[in-house]
Formats: structure tokens, sequence, C-alpha cells
């Protein structure tokens, strides 16, 4: 019998912070607050390809362009996140990370 394969690290990661505040450090030199509004696509598999999104809310009085950022969240710690503002909502700016595995041959 086998054992059902772990989540990928960086799905599982953010499954568990929907909803939380990551901290971003902007080019201006301020500290930019992101909140985790939703994760799309499935876990992917070890060693299959899959595919799967972030999408942040920030403050449209401080976009952040196209870019990789440090994302740091409270009890998680820090990771290099690239992320694409790809609507305005209101009075905020949604971002987009794609997290994308090729799986093993």
């Amino acid at each position: 019998m086998s054992a059902t394969p772990s989540p990928d690290p960086e799905y599982a990661l953010f499954a568990r912070t929907v909803g939380h505040r990551f901290s971003v450090p902007s080019a201006a030199g301020s500290t930019v607050e992101l909140e985790l509004v939703a994760l799309t696509g499935d876990p992917p598999r070890a060693g299959e390809p899959g595919s799967f999104s972030v999408f942040f809310l920030g403050p449209a009085a401080d976009l952040l362009a196209q870019g990789t950022y440090e994302l740091t969240h409270p009890t998680e710690g820090t990771r290099p996140v690239f992320i694409v503002p790809v609507a305005r909502e209101g009075d905020s700016i949604r971002y987009e990370a794609v997290f994308t595995r090729l799986g093993t041959p």
C-alpha cells in the first residue's frame, strides 16, 4: 500500500494562509500589506506536472510593479514570489502569482 504523497509545500503554505496578510518592501522603501484572498488550482502531485495561482489584494495607492518581491508572513517566514498586478478593484489592486511544476520525466 502506498502512502498519499504530501502536498506541494508552496501550495500547502498558501492554502493555510488564505485570508492572511503578507508584508512586502516596496521600491520606495515603505512596506505594503498584501492580503492573500484566493488560491486556485489543484495541489500538484509528486512527480506530475501541475500549476496553481494565488491572488493578493493590496492598496492601489502603493502599486507594486510586476516583479519578484520578498513576501513576509508573521509565522511562515519570508519567501521570494513573482507577482503581477492584474486588475483594479475599487481602492485595491489584485495581484497574481502562478506556480508551475513540470513533473519528472
